[in-house]
């Protein structure tokens, strides 16, 4: 059995199938929302990347800068919000259904 570390990963997680799930059948002109803290944002910003997507994350405040660093490399545009991620992922569902943006959950995306 041959296993690649989650550290060798694109993202250095697991997250990047579940970002590909959710974003392969977006239409191109698709305009994706998520929060996150670190892993699932970096994994949708470079999935978006993949597919020509725009997606912003909403990050709380006390995330690392390393991963809203990487986020904004990846061209995805970042927001801080709350001091949580449960107050995060409220804000971004606030957001996606004030703008008609695709809300991506971080841990129940139905895709």
């Amino acid at each position: 059995m041959v296993a690649k570390f989650e550290c060798q990963q694109v993202t250095g997680s697991f997250k990047p199938r579940g970002a590909i799930a959710a974003l392969g059948g977006l239409p191109s002109d698709a305009r994706v929302i998520t929060a996150s803290a670190g892993n699932h944002g970096l994994a949708v910003a470079w999935a978006a990347t993949q597919f020509g997507l725009r997606a912003d994350v909403v990050l709380p405040y006390n995330a690392s800068p390393l991963k809203r660093e990487r986020i904004l490399g990846l061209g995805a545009g970042v927001i801080e919000a709350g001091g949580t991620l449960e107050e995060a992922t409220e804000e971004a569902k606030l957001l996606a259904d004030r703008s008609g943006l695709h809300f991506v959950s971080p841990f129940n995306d139905p895709l």
